[in-house]
């Protein structure tokens, strides 16, 4: 699962590095292609990856420090996910409606 999330984060930052452009065009407000939207899932996925080794590091009884510190990196890259959806509820109502229960997701995982 890990390998896949990350695998993922990385496959969402190249479309977003190579073809944003090119799919900009063709985007609906909101849409799947949208800049803000392919953060959200890079940063999502990161996250999501970084709370396997969470997880792992909890299951192998890891100091508490390193346990702490990976929580509170975990939670930083949800606040980030979150903020570039937030960028979008503010473009419009629409949007902001289309991404209210995502952005909720997000800031349960905080």
């Amino acid at each position: 699962v890990h390998k896949c999330l990350r695998t993922a984060a990385g496959m969402f930052n190249y479309v977003r590095e190579q073809h944003s452009a090119s799919l900009n065009d063709l985007s609906v407000s909101c849409g799947d292609c949208d800049v803000n939207i392919l953060y959200t899932y890079a940063t999502q996925s990161q996250a999501e990856a970084q709370e396997v080794t969470l997880a792992r590091a909890i299951e192998l009884k890891h100091n508490a420090s390193l346990i702490s510190a990976l929580a509170n990196e975990t939670s930083k890259l949800f606040k980030q996910a979150d903020s570039y959806l937030d960028v979008l509820s503010q473009k419009s109502k629409e949007a902001s409606e289309k991404v209210s229960k995502w952005r909720k997701y997000l800031s349960f995982k905080v």
